[in-house]
């Protein structure tokens, strides 16, 4: 393998490890923002509206795509620890939640936007106490999965793409060798 190619492999490994778990930190992060009333309303329906997608997209990359559509390229967690299952109660909890935001927030559908004449849109609702529940649920499943492999990171440690005394996450021009 010449070393441009291996250079880009490992560009495209280290930006799939670090959507992954800046995703599992970004649900634990938006409970706060989504329940702080002193954000502005657009901000903290932005955030539920996030939160949810990731949600989504977490839950189906640790669970398998169930009885759904599987596209070529799309990664599941049994790509990274083969044999892999979820077999926790908060498993079957956020598999629930899945096709309720598919209907009422990542696709506009009669059941999310009404039918425009007797159907009302429908949108999702959570107490505080459940989204931090739903969070909680994710950390759960995503900590025992990182904790399978050693270039993932539960949620809470500091990976090595953020930049030492800065909250800014390094890129491409800070270089990809973990340093600075």
């Amino acid at each position: 393998m010449h070393n441009a190619e291996f250079v880009r492999l490992l560009a495209a490994r280290l930006g799939v490890v670090q959507e992954l778990c800046l995703t599992a930190e970004a649900i634990l992060a938006l409970p706060s923002v989504m329940t702080d009333v002193s954000q502005p309303l657009l901000v903290r329906y932005a955030s539920l509206q996030a939160f949810l997608i990731d949600v989504r997209a977490l839950t189906v990359f640790l669970l398998g795509p169930g009885t759904g559509r599987v596209f070529a390229g799309d990664l599941y967690a049994t790509h990274f620890v083969p044999g892999w299952e979820a077999d926790e109660p908060q498993a079957g909890r956020l598999n629930e939640l899945v096709p309720q935001v598919n209907k009422h927030l990542a696709h506009f559908t009669i059941t999310r936007m009404g039918d425009g004449e007797t159907q009302l849109p429908v949108d999702l609702h959570f107490t505080d106490q459940q989204l931090r529940e739903i969070a909680e649920d994710v950390r759960t499943l995503w900590d025992d999965f990182a904790s399978r492999r050693n270039d993932l990171y539960q949620i809470g440690e500091l990976p090595p793409w953020h930049v030492p005394g800065t909250d800014r996450l390094r890129t491409e021009a800070d270089g990809l060798s973990g340093t600075a």
